[in-house]
Order: C-alpha cells, then structure tokens, then sequence
C-alpha cells in the first residue's frame, strides 16, 4: 500500500499455469465479494497464462473504465516462483 493509503496492490506468484487455474476457480465469487471496496485500475499477468485465465482477466477488465489489462508472456527472469 503507498503512504497515503490510496492504492493497494496485490501480488499473487503460481509455480505453473496448472495453479494459476486452479486460483481462478471460484474467483469471480471472491472478486464480487470486496468490490465495494476497491477501485480496479488494472491487472498485469507476467510470464505465461492459461488462456481461460487471461479471457476471464479482459473481461473483467472491459466492464471497468480505465483498467487495463497488460500481459508479459515472455519469461526472462527477475521474479521467483515457490515450488509447487
């Protein structure tokens, strides 16, 4: 969270893209539940993505003005993974 308390972001590392579909599973439920609370103002998805995630990702990015969506498939390093 920055010092004035105004934006927020939320990080969430999958070891493969068999986690990562297992995460999105239930999730518009939990999204649904706290978006009273929060403004989305995008979503980046770095290294590879299952399809259905990054489908479900532009159109929950389309029904908000100004979020945007950025995808950085290609995987040089700089960031870890846990093991799975």
């Amino acid at each position: 969270m920055d010092e004035p308390g105004e934006e927020l972001r939320i990080v969430h590392a999958f070891p493969d893209e068999g986690a990562m579909t297992d995460h999105f599973e239930g999730s518009g439920e939990r999204t649904a539940s706290v978006q009273d609370m929060i403004d989305l103002v995008g979503t980046e998805v770095c290294g590879a993505a299952p399809a259905a995630a990054v489908d479900q990702l532009r159109e929950q990015a389309a029904r908000v003005p100004r979020a945007n969506l950025t995808l950085l498939p290609v995987s040089i390093g700089g960031y870890l993974r846990a093991p799975a």
